[in-house]
């Protein structure tokens, strides 16, 4: 690989840029950067994290015959405390329980929420709704200046984020991998 700060996969997977190897941050299948609203910064990434390939999956779940109980149960495994896509506690579940989290991931963790979200076929108004629900049950149901969906504003516009840009086509569609 000619350049150390620039890191590729498959064409239907993000690219992952890298500035002198200290932080990943995100990129959509197009290789444009992916920026947080909260900050105007890029997004950073923790290791081994494939939105791209979320996504995918959750297209392919969301193409079968899968009853809209077994599409909340999904969700709700990949995105519970310490889940899979739970990057935000990347540790797992014995860090959730502990409350240990890495706030750095925070805000990619709600985008990518977002995108998964769109690809299963939710609506943007569900998904925000789901979301405080699950703050409200299982995550920190006493969030400082909650909006009306349970959380926070930043949430909500890296969930939103993150659900527009799927519906845009930043994201690979399964018809593109056909």
């Amino acid at each position: 690989m000619a350049d150390n700060n620039l890191v590729t996969s498959d064409a239907s997977s993000p690219t992952i840029a890298s500035a002198n190897n200290s932080q990943k941050t995100l990129t959509d299948s197009n290789g444009n950067l992916v920026i947080d609203p909260n900050t105007n910064e890029p997004y950073p990434m923790p290791d081994g994290m494939d939105i791209a390939a979320n996504v995918r999956y959750a297209q392919a779940f969301a193409q079968t015959d899968a009853t809209e109980a077994e599409k909340d149960m999904l969700m709700v495994y990949w995105f519970r405390q310490g889940g899979p896509q739970d990057y935000q506690r990347p540790e797992g579940y014995i860090a959730a329980r502990l409350g240990d989290m890495e706030m750095s991931y925070r805000a990619i963790t709600n985008y990518n929420y977002g995108a998964v979200a769109a690809a299963m076929g939710y609506s943007l108004v569900d998904s925000l709704y789901y979301a405080g629900l699950h703050n409200q049950l299982i995550g920190n149901p006493n969030q400082p200046e909650a909006t009306s969906y349970g959380i926070q504003q930043k949430s909500v516009n890296n969930i939103t984020q993150g659900y527009n840009d799927y519906r845009a086509g930043r994201w690979a569609n399964l018809s593109d991998l056909e």
